[in-house]
């Protein structure tokens, strides 16, 4: 652009489920890359055990490996062998993925693309950008503890009775 034109707008194909989820990892990876940076993150504690073999089966067994890898929480194959499962601890348990909706998953990450908005439909881009701005919880929903800690009033009761 020269700074004498208008921007153009192209209409692009929506994304792609796995190419959300591409974003729902990644962004899973950078968070909890950060909140370990900051001193928020806690890793299972690593004790004088941790490396060693569960005992469920010879080392060249591929299916007792994975078993292990799954009990330990550890990435059995690629460039992150043996490095922890991406986890955010604390989504409800049993809840579901809305079919209506295009949606990738990385753990608790989601990544929601299924509004489209019409260039001339100004109402709705508007809607869309006041939604993407909003903070992530209510101030009427945090509340000072006596003993200093902030706690957090759910908008809706999760699954397994927690408000």
């Amino acid at each position: 652009m020269d700074g004498s034109s208008s921007p153009e707008f192209f209409p692009l194909p929506g994304p792609k489920e796995d190419e959300l989820e591409v974003i729902a990892w990644a962004t899973c990876r950078k968070v909890v890359a950060k909140l370990k940076r900051l001193g928020f993150w806690q890793d299972e504690e690593a004790g004088e055990g941790a490396e060693q073999s569960l005992g469920l089966g010879h080392e060249e067994n591929t299916l007792n490996d994975s078993y292990e890898a799954s009990i330990r929480g550890v990435v059995q194959f690629g460039p992150d062998s043996g490095r922890r499962v991406c986890r955010v601890f604390g989504e409800a348990a049993g809840s579901q993925c809305r079919s209506d909706k295009v949606l990738g998953r990385g753990q608790s990450f989601n990544v929601e693309a299924g509004r489209v908005v019409p260039a001339n439909d100004r109402a709705g881009l508007e809607r869309l950008v006041r939604y993407i701005l909003r903070p992530p919880l209510s101030r009427s929903r945090l509340r000072e503890r006596s003993d200093g800690q902030i706690e957090i009033k759910l908008k809706t009761a999760w699954s397994d009775g927690t408000t």
